[in-house]
């Protein structure tokens, strides 16, 4: 290129995007309007299977667990009022209308304990302990005693030495403890108001319905939820009390919040993104004709990157769809250097079409390299094996490489239609220049620079190397929702579950045969009772566990104690004592319980889709230790993911916890690869556009400096590494590569005075639109941090980081190495 003016080809260019910039605006248009109508039909999925890649094992086996139960997911109806007879009425009045409503689409539905305490009352001989049985013999012989004691008119029975001692707290009758001791053993019922699912006092009653659908469908749950909803607007609550109110939670619940939340934090990002990178452009550039022709680009670079998605993916996870303001942020990079150049060279003097084409020709290579690195650093985490991170990948890396191209298409088209329609505003004013300060700080203390940079940076490994053990984000807690442990849903979920009393989301375990679940459950207990309070699990269920322990050796002392019923004088006891001891006698019925005998009630969730029951099993986490905690997650799933039993045969499964503890150890596996990778690619890219190793040490060196200091200050922060927020340190390189390989160029091509002097004019041209970009790439991290996904907040704080150091390496430690450093 001379020095005086354009070359021949980037000149053609300009003439010819000024010919028919109308055409290229015009096709420019239509490929977006495609494109918005493709990303139109973009769903959010909340999916943790969706993450893991097809066909990993794990996700095999929650398919085939999915297929048999139909899914483990639940909705709860909780019913509120200040009188439980209202409630109950409304419960018996809504499950019906719920069933009718959606028949097929239940796998079973639960209001009431009822049934389930008839049945174990009326085998209380069997289901009672042993313990308990014994006791119950014993004190029915005291109070046998007792009675005799009292129809005598002797003080004390001359058979025995002295009275009988006193039982402490017995004071109603002889036979009262046994009255209590039923009551005990049969209080996982009774202490339910009515036989209904209710809290203690009556104010909460709860309906358990679990969907056959897993729950992975968004809209699936969102049609699940309104249709019982409508059920339950039909019946009108108020009609049964005035003060009834209904609410909604579990799994089904909680994840349309979930999803509501991500939507609500998708607009609201958007538009705060919008809204500070339009005052920020209007800031640098003075002029809303700018931020106008910048938007535009965006918007039409946004829109085919998320038409991509809809070709390639097809649908938008918790990553991807944040992606439009990290698109936004950085794509604008491109054209701001462009438009930054075009009017510094209209400044000079120069027409129109000269600036344009002398802004594209000095402008082209420096940004299509910022570009492809960044879009290599993205296209790295193709390679990783969570698939979220390949629709990263896919959706971002397009979505830069399209705003790089419609920068040096669209966007001088629409430049000239501007021009050419407002010609008033021709005039180029002066753009917000780089304080003269800081461009004379690294090139008059350059050693002093280059020293400082140094000790930032040996401070910052050291930092690093001592919070790498512990880098790893090992609670989950500090990923989900702000609002998760704070939504009605959640709050109305945890009063329900101590209705329930025991975990509503077991973990499951599908097997061949009746048998085999019995084989898995066996070895599971076995394992608890073996290591106790040490061990992963609390213990498992089958079908076989609902039946009775030793009922042979139950029914020996059942009938023992029967006999002695038929020895008690009945007829000087009062009338609470025969009361107890009729209840006595009429659950103590002589006969086995088999499986045959088991109520529905009981084998519902053992039951799959097909009918067939009895091959499932439910394993439970232990209690007291949380799950969210990454040690005991990976304990409590290593436990259940593969059982293998005596004969050899090994039985795998899987859920929702053994989805999540695969992503974090992958997270592990690929951070370290892909960041690598990324870092390769970069160096190879900007050799390649260089031509020069010792240029491109100068550039890549800056850059691997500020991601050193970026490292450094998330270690002294104890910002730890997720499995969202690791995507930050692969994407930074390309992305901060950016400033300093167009610091670097803009040095090359100022050609008058001596190499302090050029890095001056350099700085002082460049300096405000490079810190410019890393401006608006920053907004697009920070509006982020509204979000109210912990994860999502976190990549929005690790990626400022990143921007911050690597802007201030780009634009201070690169002037001041390449001052001292007369080769490069």
């Amino acid at each position: 290129m001379s020095p005086l003016g354009p070359s021949r080809r980037a000149l053609s260019y300009a003439q010819l995007l000024h010919r028919r910039a109308l055409v290229v605006v015009g096709a420019c248009l239509l490929v977006t309007g495609l494109a918005v109508g493709l990303g139109s039909r973009l769903s959010i999925s909340t999916d943790l299977a969706a993450l893991l890649p097809r066909g990993y094992p794990s996700v095999e086996d929650l398919h085939k667990l999915l297929a048999r139960i139909g899914g483990t997911a639940s909705l709860t109806v909780a019913i509120e009022s200040p009188e439980l007879k209202a409630s109950e009425a409304f419960a018996d009045a809504l499950v019906p209308a719920i069933r009718a409503e959606l028949g097929s689409e239940i796998a079973n539905i639960d209001y009431k304990v009822d049934a389930l305490a008839s049945f174990y009352r009326k085998h209380a001989a069997v289901y009672l302990p042993t313990a308990e049985l014994l006791a119950i013999e014993s004190e029915l012989e005291r109070g046998i005693t007792a009675a005799k004691l009292e129809a005598s008119p002797l003080p004390y029975d001359l058979e025995l030495e002295g009275p009988p001692p006193k039982q402490p707290g017995v004071a109603e009758g002889p036979f009262a403890e046994i009255g209590r001791r039923l009551d005990d053993a049969q209080k996982e019922f009774t202490r339910y108001p009515d036989g209904y699912y209710a809290s203690a006092e009556g104010k909460l009653l709860a309906i358990f319905i679990r969907p056959r659908s897993s729950g992975a469908d968004s809209k699936v749950v969102r049609a699940f939820i309104a249709r019982v909803q409508r059920v339950v607007e039909q019946l009108g609550p108020t009609r049964f009390h005035p003060a009834l109110k209904v609410s909604y939670t579990g799994a089904f619940q909680i994840s349309l919040h979930e999803e509501r939340a991500i939507v609500r934090d998708l607009f609201s990002t958007a538009g705060v993104c919008i809204g500070l990178i339009a005052l920020a452009v209007t800031l640098y550039f003075r002029r809303l004709r700018m931020v106008a022709l910048l938007g535009a680009t965006l918007v039409c670079g946004c829109a085919w990157a998320f038409g991509l998605a809809k070709i390639t993916v097809g649908y938008l996870n918790i990553q991807t769809a944040f992606l439009g303001s990290i698109i936004a942020g950085t794509g604008i990079n491109y054209g701001i250097i462009l438009l930054a150049r075009y009017l510094a060279e209209q400044r000079r003097g120069a027409s129109e079409v000269e600036a344009l084409a002398l802004a594209l020709e000095t402008t082209w290579v420096a940004t299509l390299t910022a570009a492809v690195t960044t879009a290599i650093s993205f296209g790295t985490l193709i390679v990783a094996d969570i698939s979220s991170f390949r629709h990263f990948a896919i959706i971002g890396g397009g979505g830069i490489l399209f705003c790089w191209l419609l920068s040096f298409t669209l966007l001088p088209a629409l430049l000239v239609v501007a021009n050419r329609f407002l010609p008033r505003l021709r005039q180029a004013r002066r753009t917000l220049r780089w304080p003269g300060v800081l461009v004379e700080l690294p090139l008059r203390f350059p050693r002093a620079v280059v020293g400082m940079a140094a000790l930032l940076t040996i401070v910052s490994v050291i930092l690093l190397v001592r919070f790498l053990p512990t880098a790893l984000e090992t609670d989950g807690r500090n990923l989900r929702n702000r609002s998760s442990g704070t939504s009605s849903a959640a709050m109305l979920y945890d009063r329900v579950t101590e209705i329930r009393g025991r975990s509503m989301t077991p973990g499951f375990i599908v097997t061949d045969s009746i048998e085999d679940a019995r084989a898995v459950c066996a070895t599971l207990n076995e394992r608890v009772e073996r290591e106790k309070d040490a061990a992963p699990l609390k213990g498992c269920s089958s079908i076989y566990s609902l039946l009775p322990e030793t009922p042979g050796d139950k029914l020996v002392i059942a009938r023992r104690i029967l006999d002695r019923l038929d020895a008690v004088p009945l007829d000087s006891l009062p009338e609470a004592d025969r009361e107890k001891l009729a209840t006595l006698r009429a659950q103590l019925v002589l006969e086995d319980v088999t499986l045959a005998d088991l109520p529905e009630e009981l084998l519902r969730p053992f039951k799959e889709v097909s009918g067939e029951v009895g091959r499932l099993v439910a394993v439970y986490p232990p209690g007291g230790r949380d799950l969210w905690i990454a040690e005991n997650l990976f304990a409590f799933t290593d436990a259940i993911r593969r059982v293998e039993l005596p004969g050899g045969k090994v039985v795998t499964s899987s859920g929702d916890a053994v989805i999540f503890a695969d992503i974090l150890r992958m997270i592990r596996r690929d951070a370290p690869r892909t960041t690598a990778l990324a870092l390769a690619g970069v160096v190879f890219f900007v050799l390649l556009a260089l031509r020069a190793g010792r240029a491109t040490a100068h550039v890549v060196g800056a850059l691997l400096i500020g991601v050193v200091w970026m490292v450094g200050i998330a270690s002294y922060s104890h910002l730890k590494i997720n499995f969202f927020n690791f995507v930050a340190l692969p994407t930074t390189f390309g992305i901060a590569v950016d400033y300093t390989i167009n610091v670097y160029a803009r040095f090359r091509t100022v050609r008058e005075g001596d190499r302090r002097q050029r890095l001056r004019s350099a700085l002082a041209e460049t300096g405000g639109a490079v810190f410019l970009c890393a401006v608006t790439t920053i907004i697009g991290y920070a509006t982020l941090m509204i979000a109210d996904n912990l994860a999502l907040v976190s990549f929005g704080k690790l990626a400022i980081l990143g921007e911050l150091t690597c802007i201030a390496a780009a634009l201070v430690l690169l002037p001041a190495t390449l001052l001292l450093d007369e080769k490069a």
